[in-house]
């Protein structure tokens, strides 16, 4: 069921409410030419750079971005949402099973 609010909620209201209700699932690739990838699959947001620090610190601004805009029209935290195509949420399954597989045989990734 989805809740529908009379007047827009402050933006300091949905940002706690999509940190209580929403998970956003990321994931990091090393490129081949030494350049990290990092993609968020529920806003379909992605970043590049030298460095994973420097990735993950552009795709954080692009979501805070994204979040800032959404807010203007949002009613409920779910309508923030923008999934990615199949093939990036595809990565991003590998990318986990790979994580807890390397996790549960003590492996470093």
């Amino acid at each position: 069921m989805m809740e529908r609010l009379c007047e827009p909620p402050a933006a300091g209201d949905i940002l706690e409410r999509v940190n209580e209700e929403l998970r956003l699932r990321n994931f990091a690739e090393q490129r081949r030419d030494g350049m990290w990838y990092v993609h968020c699959i529920d806003l379909c947001l992605d970043a590049e750079a030298d460095t994973y620090s420097d990735a993950r610190t552009k795709l954080d601004d692009q979501i805070v971005m994204h979040l800032e805009w959404a807010l203007e029209t949002a009613k409920t935290p779910r309508d923030l949402l923008r999934p990615s195509p199949l093939e990036f949420r595809l990565r991003y399954r590998r990318a986990w099973l790979k994580a807890r597989f390397q996790a549960f045989v003590g492996a470093t990734p």
